[in-house]
């Protein structure tokens, strides 16, 4: 058994990358070195969407790259097939997109799961055992994708849903219990950098990690396509002037300095961080308080940087799991399931804000009571987060059954 356990192993990645966005980022690493743990001497692949920049990503950590952009997919798939058929488990990182929640490819009539299913779908069909690591699930909104998550789910090794609603809700469509786990999101796994280049980096920031408070916000160019205004627009300037009447509040009450931590930097300006942070900050009084990242950072260094913080406010849900790894008391506001699961997940459900309906009150009101009791917060959390993250690596250690067998 001994022997199984050291002979060289391919693990495949699915449905993530490394560039661009911080929480896939945190999810694949995660997944890497846990993985990697188990057996040295096995070989990653990612098939990324954005080969060009996670070329680099990948070389970086010795992953192995396919290139899965939608030109591929559709014209060189044989040399994705290959992959497959090479692999001795597949492991499947789709964070939340395994949903009807969005569209594929940004086309309006396809359901965002197709994408997943079928990745999922092609390692079931060639035998492989296939793992879904933690992932905030559903919903499904027609029969069609209903019964084909059915199909797929079942025929799974392992189902880690990363939190009591997905559990209950995979449940409730006919998701065999006895493959299902509840874990929190694998991203509670990563370490922050060492503290000599922490420090490196908020010297390049010109952040002062002695000026209290320090308070992190992450502000979500696609949150607002998800909040509760008539118009696009309207939703726009509605989110732009509160996260900034928000980050006046801070300094006025607090005498606070605000870093703005931009969580997602692309593939396309619609879903870069940093312009929604410089819109934002335009309409800030107190513009001498603030300070906006643009460099990228590896999800390591963005979680040394969180860790700082004594608060956070966060629009993206990595963003918020990295503070609350480092048990810094965190406001979440959030669109969907994947955002409440995850803070329930950690006894921090009363700090959720839905972006449909959240006010100005609401939210420095929650700020002020988090603020008010940062200390048992902290604590709190620092015995959460270990639980969890103990729960999640006994979990973690069924694949290592399986690549055993």
């Amino acid at each position: 058994m001994k022997h199984n356990q050291q002979r060289n192993t391919n693990i495949l990645l699915i449905g993530t990358a490394l560039s661009y966005n911080q929480g896939t980022a945190a999810q694949a690493l995660s997944a890497y070195r846990s993985l990697k743990e188990f057996n040295p001497s096995s070989r990653f692949t990612l098939i990324s969407p954005y080969p060009s920049s996670d070329s680099k990503q990948c070389a970086k950590y010795g992953i192995n790259m396919i290139n899965g952009s939608l030109a591929r997919l559709l014209f060189h798939f044989p040399s994705i097939l290959r992959e497959y058929k090479r692999a001795d488990v597949i492991i499947s990182l789709h964070g939340d997109s395994y949903s009807d929640d969005y569209h594929a490819f940004d086309i309006p009539w396809l359901p965002s799961s197709f994408l997943p299913w079928a990745q999922i779908f092609w390692g079931i069909l060639l035998r492989k055992p296939v793992v879904i690591y933690p992932q905030s699930i559903g919903p499904f909104k027609t029969r069609l994708t209903r019964f084909l998550a059915r199909v797929a789910l079942n025929k799974t090794r392992v189902i880690m849903a990363r939190g009591q609603i997905t559990y209950e809700y995979l449940r409730g469509i006919g998701i065999d219990e006895a493959r299902m786990h509840l874990v929190v999101d694998s991203a509670f796994l990563l370490e922050p950098s060492p503290p000599e280049r922490v420090e490196e980096i908020l010297s390049t920031e010109n952040i002062n990690k002695n000026t209290a408070p320090l308070i992190g916000m992450s502000i979500s160019q696609s949150i607002i396509q998800f909040s509760g205004f008539k118009e696009r627009g309207e939703r726009r300037g509605s989110y732009i002037t509160l996260m900034a009447q928000v980050v006046d509040y801070l300094v006025n009450k607090l005498d606070a300095t605000i870093v703005f931590v931009p969580s997602v930097i692309g593939p396309s300006k619609e879903l870069d961080d940093r312009i929604i942070g410089h819109e934002v900050f335009s309409k800030v009084k107190h513009k001498d308080r603030v300070i906006k990242i643009t460099n990228e950072y590896t999800p390591e260094e963005f979680r040394g940087v969180v860790g700082h913080c004594d608060l956070f406010i966060g629009a993206r849900m990595h963003a918020n799991i990295a503070a609350l790894s480092m048990h810094v008391p965190t406001i979440a506001i959030g669109f969907s399931h994947k955002t409440p699961e995850i803070m329930m997940s950690v006894g921090q459900d009363k700090y959720i804000c839905d972006i449909k309906g959240v006010t100005f009150e609401e939210l420095v009101s929650k700020i002020d009571d988090a603020w008010h009791n940062r200390e048992k917060i902290r604590e709190d959390l620092e015995s959460s987060v270990k639980v969890m993250r103990e729960n999640l690596i006994s979990t973690i250690g069924l694949i290592k059954q399986l690549l055993s067998d």
